[in-house]
Order: structure tokens, then C-alpha cells, then sequence
């Protein structure tokens, strides 16, 4: 007897990101990068959200740090978050394997 468990479908998509729809869209974010530049075509609160979020220190980009947020316009996902990746110095290909594993869990 087998037995399979579903689990959230993942799937890399090299579409504009205001035209992949999508419950979740993760958008990789390395530390001191400027997210507002990857978020174009969110409307103007949304990315406001972001920056202060930054400013507050609630996001840094940290590896694998959560910052989630409602898409109210702009874009066809329903949510977009952003995932820290660390510095970009630091970045290896297991380092960004496991910021896509923690995206897919969180997708959960």
C-alpha cells in the first residue's frame, strides 16, 4: 500500500511578477538590497508598508526572515512575500536552496 501526502505546489516562474498569479509570491531579498526596485508595479501603500518595515528594523533580510503583506493592487498575487537571504556576500547555492525550502514551508 503507498500512500502520498499534497503538499503546496512550488514552481519557478521567470514571468514579470505582477503577472504570475498566485496565492504567495516570494520575492528573495538580500541585506541593504532595496526591495521597493523588485516590487514595481505594486501600488504606492503597499510599497510604502515595505519601506517602513525596513526603516523599522521589522524587516532586515536576514536568512530566511518573513516579512508578508497583502497586494491591494498591481500585481495578480493575492500576497507577496518577501524572504531575506542574508548579505550577499554570503550567498551560495545551499544557502539559497534553503531560503527556497523556507519559502515552501511557510507556503504551507
Amino acid at each position: 500500500m503507498s500512500s502520498s501526502v499534497a503538499g503546496p505546489l512550488v514552481n519557478l516562474n521567470t514571468a514579470r511578477s505582477a503577472d504570475i498569479d498566485t496565492d504567495v509570491l516570494f520575492v528573495p531579498v538580500f541585506e541593504g538590497e532595496e526591495p521597493s526596485a523588485l516590487l514595481e508595479g505594486l501600488n504606492e501603500a503597499t510599497i510604502q508598508a515595505v519601506k517602513r518595515a525596513i526603516l523599522g528594523k521589522e524587516f532586515q533580510a536576514k536568512p530566511y526572515e518573513l516579512f508578508v503583506l497583502p497586494v491591494v493592487s498591481g500585481w495578480r498575487a493575492a500576497r507577496v512575500a518577501l524572504i531575506g537571504c542574508g548579505r550577499a556576500e554570503e550567498a551560495s547555492m545551499d544557502r539559497l536552496r534553503r531560503v527556497a525550502s523556507a519559502a515552501a514551508l511557510a507556503a504551507r
